[in-house]
């Protein structure tokens, strides 16, 4: 949040129309080159907020508004637009992408979309083309047309909505393979599990990403 609140704060201002120049000294009324922001902890990371027994606030750390840690911090959307770029691919729109990525390591020679698909499995990317754009989505953030049921049947009753959710498509066991930041970076590993799921479907993903676990945990329950 506080990344969203930078980018949109400096967006505004940024606008000559908003942040005209000041009739007194020579510059814009608002230098957006010159901002501080709260706050840098002292203590090294990643043994804060890793070593629990030396650090009685290092549980606060997830939801805190340290930037120690962060500030290495990617939007996703970069990512798969630096991929597009090496690729050749200029035609492309990302603005549908939200997210944010501790890093991200291509080891070996591989093609474009082999190193977009890891991002697309644990981040839930979707790809469409249109009118010659590719478009790249996260998941909820593709906009939603409303469809007029009248436009395509007629019926002489009441409508009727029938919602059917297929367990045999859910997902029991997701075991996410990681590059754990707070452990040196060696590999890593989480598991989420779904109690309700009436199925045996297990998702093994072994991603080159860079994570500590609480976000690790996060994205495996979300996959």
């Amino acid at each position: 949040m506080q990344r969203h609140y930078l980018s949109a704060l400096i967006a505004y201002w940024d606008d000559p129309q908003l942040n005209p120049s000041s009739s007194v000294y020579s510059g814009h009324m608002i230098d957006t080159n010159m901002m501080s922001v709260w706050a840098w902890d002292a203590r090294p990371f990643p043994d804060f907020p890793a070593r629990g027994d030396v650090w009685a606030d290092g549980q606060n750390w997830r939801r805190g508004h340290w930037l120690t840690g962060r500030m290495g911090l990617v939007s996703l959307s970069s990512i798969i637009a630096d991929l597009c770029d090496q690729c050749g691919i200029n035609n492309y729109d990302v603005s549908g992408v939200s997210g944010l990525v501790q890093g991200y390591h291509i080891d070996r020679p591989m093609s474009g979309r082999a190193a977009l698909q890891a991002l697309f499995e644990t981040y839930k990317i979707t790809l469409s083309e249109r009118e010659g754009v590719l478009v790249f989505s996260s998941q909820g953030q593709t906009p939603l047309h409303e469809l007029n049921p009248l436009e395509f049947a007629q019926t002489s009753g009441p409508l009727l909505v029938s919602d059917r959710h297929d367990p045999d498509r859910k997902l029991k066991d997701v075991r996410l393979h990681f590059i754990d930041i707070g452990n040196d970076y060696q590999l890593g590993s989480v598991a989420a599990r779904d109690l309700t799921a009436e199925t045996v479907r297990v998702l093994d993903l072994r991603v080159p990403i860079v994570m500590d676990r609480a976000f690790a945990n996060y994205t495996a329950s979300s996959v």
